[in-house]
């Protein structure tokens, strides 16, 4: 399990800063933040025992809980720019170093997020399009904008049972009709 919103968090990045006066967006100054390799979600400590934990580890899927949705969810404009600063699209560079560590220890990387207020399902694949585990969250019709997005159940409220076998780890989604007692 991964603190992804307190101990060593920097600061996300906001786009209304990258707003000129007359209301130009300055892309090339936002893309180079956005690619700053020193920008960290985790933390250099935090990083350093999960690598250690991947290493050591002989099952089959490495099942990692976190807040925050880590599948790159690109909105489609020109150009093209994240979904949400406030989850891994905002922290690029830390969220491929962590693609790197499990595709080098060749790892089956199942990743749970929350804090979505959703239901998702993805396909994780870094820069390159190397396929890297997959991710599922819980709690507009985004599954056919976001390439590598393969559910989305954005009104629904509910929970979701993840099953591993040797074979698949899967997640079924259960939702219920009032969240209110």
């Amino acid at each position: 399990m991964l603190d992804t919103r307190v101990i060593a968090r920097d600061r996300q990045l906001e786009y209304a800063k990258y707003f000129g006066s007359d209301g130009t967006f300055d892309s090339v100054r936002f893309a180079a933040d956005l690619a700053d390799p020193s920008r960290q979600l985790l933390g250099g400590e935090q990083l350093l025992w999960l690598q250690q934990q991947l290493a050591g580890s002989n099952i089959t899927w490495q099942v990692l809980g976190q807040q925050v949705l880590i599948g790159r969810m690109n909105i489609p404009a020109q150009p093209a720019i994240p979904y949400n600063l406030d989850a891994w699209d905002g922290y690029a560079m830390a969220r491929e170093t962590l693609f790197a560590i499990s595709r080098t220890l060749d790892k089956n990387l199942v990743v749970l997020a929350g804090d979505t207020h959703n239901a998702w399902a993805n396909d994780l694949q870094d820069y390159r399009g190397n396929k890297v585990g997959v991710e599922f969250a819980v709690a507009a019709g985004l599954e056919s904008l976001i390439g590598p997005l393969v559910y989305a159940n954005t009104g629904d409220r509910g929970y979701m049972v993840v099953t591993a076998t040797r074979s698949e780890c899967r997640c079924d989604w259960h939702y219920v009709s009032t969240v209110k007692h």
